[in-house]
């Protein structure tokens, strides 16, 4: 059994899509504007074996907090 999610979540100030799944592999796909959210996100992936596709956008112009 492979065990996945899928959430998607759509506000005025954000738009992210995320695909898990906790019986991978340690892959990362990512579309992600910030740097450090990007470095953490892939040691999550990594030392955990989880795959996760992650497409992020948002007003990050006004704050990263907003994504």
């Amino acid at each position: 059994m492979v065990r996945t999610a899928e959430i998607t979540r759509k506000t005025s100030e954000t738009d992210i899509s995320l695909k898990l799944s906790i019986d991978g592999d340690g892959a990362l796909v990512s579309r992600n504007p910030i740097p450090f959210f990007e470095h953490m996100i892939s040691h999550i992936a990594k030392y955990s074996l989880f795959d996760i596709d992650l497409d992020l956008k948002g007003d990050i112009e006004i704050d990263c907090h907003h994504s």
